[in-house]
């Protein structure tokens, strides 16, 4: 095995208690975040109605504020909310119904309406028709709606948020340009865009051993974390966050983030008394666009970097987390904002970095491990230091040890999110895992039904239950909540498979992290599923044709077939480069062909492998 530095690298945290503010949402007056709208935006004439879809799921229990503006005058008393609103969600539909209105503005021209409390969550794409009433300036219609864009084009601007306001959501509201929609701090947590859970946890690039970086997504937030030196040849480190945005690209890059790129300093060293961090200085941008859960491209001033995961153990990507062992992430001790630790368990072998500053204020890391958990729940391994490797933005260089032993530390889990860390100097101090979302955000876990059956999928907790006529729904879950979703298939079907973040056919397990999609497949007594799970950048498609598979997943990534019939599937790398790397399950035999064929006389399960465009991605 090589020296631990050259396996991978430490990680790093911000000054925990000065994270950026979160994609445009102010921390005391409500602001726009015009890029993940609650309701979408529609255009029609004049006394047409207009149509528009929930973009978030709302939650069961809360309270919401439709917001209207219109041609000043438009308003003579505000239109009742039965009148004008309709859903066809029976949630959503009662609480717009029950809703009541009043006028927020002197001149009419912008008026909220309350929902009532909604009973159960309403999931994505529940419709919502607005429909006007009457002749514009009388009776209080809504029908003549403000020309706000296009150059008189007619267009209705609603928005639905979780706060009710009077002269901040005016001037919000007045100021947006475009038509723009509009939601408010206190919102639902945003869908994630990109559609794909990223993997947590360490990841580098194998021609630079010797520094790494430490990436954890939280619903749809990304903490980043790059270890590497300085100049002088110390270690130091930097750190990131920011929101993850979808390209909307066929081919390339599935989403990225942006955001300035942070160095701290002066705060509180491995065995000294808490001292908070100064206010960090701004190295530069960076930007790291994913390819897949697992590959991406990491730029910032003066360097771009190929990054992937990074294996602790032959096989340990894919091991599985299980669901008593500690969980991987960002820990902290939330006493002393401003160090924390970057930890991963694969194949209960934990890696973990340390990252705080030595006496000079200059920010250090130190790691610890590979080395295996004990049936009791402890670690224990000594911390080393390392000097002279690769600067930011300069070229390759091979780092030294510059302290084998720095001091030994011990780790005692009392729960998967909790534990005790002793110091070298004896100093014990209490750990758990760092959440980085905004008050009020939390992961959510999506199921998605498919197939030619019936059934229904229910969870512990108790959040969902989708069955006939649900085909989507959406759950909110504290982070690091285990997460257990049984299928039952109704009478005169059965259950095919789990396809996305779970697969097979037993109990789906998972913990609340990254926003999570699943998919279940029911099928009739008279077909067999196929259930298709892709990894990397291309698309398995099937004759006869039901099957059209990306990384993305969803309904398109299982089939329904006839007793028996031949079933032909074709791997087919993205046109940018990509390279498919092979079949495996039901078609493992297959090898690296490009079509595998099954004859649906029971169920199966396929996992197809493609690798992005760049050669140090192969294994």
């Amino acid at each position: 095995m090589q020296t631990i530095l050259n396996r991978c690298g430490a990680a790093l945290l911000m000054a925990l208690g000065a994270l950026p503010a979160y994609a445009g949402v102010a921390s005391s007056v409500p602001a726009k975040i015009a890029a993940s709208a609650l309701i979408n935006n529609s255009v029609a004439a004049a006394g047409s109605p207009l149509t528009y879809s929930t973009q978030v799921p709302l939650s069961a229990g809360g309270t919401y504020y439709v917001y209207v503006k219109v041609q000043p005058g438009a308003f003579n008393g505000v239109p009742n909310a039965a009148a004008v609103f309709t859903s066809s969600n029976a949630a959503l539909q009662t609480a717009l119904q029950g809703a009541t209105a009043a006028s927020l503005s002197a001149d009419g021209s912008f008026a909220v309406y309350t929902l009532a409390a909604l009973s159960t969550t309403v999931p994505v794409d529940a419709a919502i028709t607005f429909a006007p009433q009457g002749i514009a300036g009388n009776d209080g219609s809504i029908d003549d709606l403000a020309a706000l864009v296009n150059g008189g084009v007619v267009s209705a601007q609603i928005s639905i948020g979780s706060r009710a306001s009077t002269a901040t959501v005016l001037a919000d509201i007045d100021s947006a340009a475009g038509g723009n929609i509009i939601i408010f701090e206190g919102q639902p947590v945003p869908v994630n865009a990109c559609n794909i859970a990223l993997q947590t946890g360490y990841w580098w690039n194998p021609a630079e051993p010797g520094r790494g970086y430490f990436l954890e997504q939280q619903a749809n937030t990304i903490y980043f974390a790059a270890f590497m030196y300085a100049a002088s040849g110390r270690a130091t480190w930097y750190q990131a966050s920011g929101q993850l945005v979808a390209t909307g690209a066929a081919t390339g890059p599935v989403c990225t983030f942006t955001d300035a790129l942070y160095a701290y300093a002066n705060g509180q060293t491995l065995s000294g008394p808490y001292v908070a961090p100064t206010i960090p200085t701004v190295v530069g941008g960076v930007t790291i666009s994913f390819l897949d859960a697992a590959h991406a491209t990491a730029q910032w001033p003066g360097a771009t970097v190929n990054i992937q995961r990074y294996p602790i153990v032959a096989g340990g990507l894919g091991s599985g987390p299980s669901a008593a062992q500690p969980q991987t992430g960002f820990w902290w001790n939330p006493a002393e904002a401003g160090r924390g630790y970057g930890l991963e368990i694969q194949a209960n072998t934990v890696y973990y970095a340390a990252f705080m500053y030595d006496g000079s204020g200059n920010p250090i890391w130190y790691l610890a491990g590979p080395g295996a958990v004990s049936a009791q729940g402890t670690y224990m391994g000594a911390l080393a230091q390392y000097a002279n490797g690769q600067t930011l933005s300069g070229s390759f260089q091979s780092p030294v040890v510059a302290n084998a032993s720095v001091g030994s530390t011990t780790l005692q889990f009392s729960s998967p999110a909790s534990g005790m860390m002793t110091l070298p100097n004896g100093t014990q101090i209490p750990l758990q895992r760092f959440s980085f979302l905004p008050a009020g955000i939390s992961p959510t876990v999506s199921v998605t039904l498919a197939g030619d059956g019936s059934g229904t999928v229910t969870s512990n907790p108790a959040e969902m239950n989708c069955g006939t006529p649900c085909t989507e729904q959406y759950a909110q879950y504290a982070l690091g909540t285990g997460v257990t979703l049984t299928a039952t298939p109704a009478s005169g079907s059965a259950f095919g498979g789990w396809n996305g973040a779970c697969t097979g056919t037993g109990a789906c397990v998972l913990t609340a992290g990254a926003n999570l999609q699943v998919g279940a497949t029911f099928t009739s007594a008279a077909s067999n599923a196929v259930v298709v799970t892709v990894t990397g950048p291309g698309t398995v498609t099937s004759a006869p044709a039901a099957i059209r598979c990306t990384q993305t997943g969803g309904a398109s990534c299982s089939g329904a077939y006839s007793n028996g019939v031949s079933v032909l599937l074709l791997a087919a790398p993205n046109v940018d480069g990509s390279t498919f790397g092979g079949w495996s399950g039901d078609c493992a035999s297959a090898g690296t062909a490009a079509t595998c064929t099954l004859s649906a006389t029971r169920a199966f399960e396929v996992q197809a492998l493609f690798y992005p465009a760049t050669t140090i991605f192969a294994n």
